[in-house]
């Protein structure tokens, strides 16, 4: 995003944050910011714009609701925290049914690029939806400045992120 971010892009400091995807107009994710985060988005490690800000995906799922950042399982979704985080949450929806392990796994990193570790996420149907789904949170006690996101692409074609959610500390 360039210029100056919409009024509903901007972050407030000292409390919890949620990005739903409906701050911006839809457009390609990759170098995006808004309250705060960075977004990017590769494939093969480079960058691409087959994810949408304020695409559509599936629709409802338990964690997700359209607007959502949507893209292809083929690539990895970065967000970089202009501060560092003590609290991180999202959903992921996949387009397939059922149970898949390891539906996502979500990589921490520090503010000096060390690797706080890898979370794997096993994604289900909740009952009433037709796309498989999962919620990642946070660990507590950790200092966040980037999240990696991959995605199981042998299971689906396809991804959606919605409603992160994270605080802003006050500096």
């Amino acid at each position: 995003m360039t210029g100056t971010p919409a009024a509903s892009c901007v972050p407030t400091q000292g409390q919890l944050n949620t990005i739903t995807f409906n701050e911006l107009p839809p457009q390609p994710a990759n170098g995006v910011t808004c309250k705060g985060v960075t977004f990017d988005f590769t494939v093969g490690g480079q960058p691409s714009t087959d994810a949408t800000f304020g695409g559509s995906g599936p629709g409802q799922t338990r964690f997700v609701q359209d607007p959502s950042l949507e893209g292809a399982t083929t690539g990895v979704l970065g967000m970089t925290f202009q501060l560092p985080t003590d609290t991180l949450q999202f959903g992921v929806a996949l387009d397939t049914g059922g149970s898949v392990t390891a539906g996502f796994t979500v990589e921490l990193f520090d503010v000096n690029g060390k690797s706080l570790g890898v979370t794997q996420v096993d994604t289900q149907t909740g009952q009433g939806f037709t796309f498989t789904d999962g919620q990642f949170n946070s660990p507590s006690g950790v200092s966040i400045k980037r999240a990696v996101v991959t995605f199981n692409s042998q299971a689906a074609g396809r991804f959606a992120a919605d409603n992160i959610t994270y605080d802003v500390p006050i500096p």
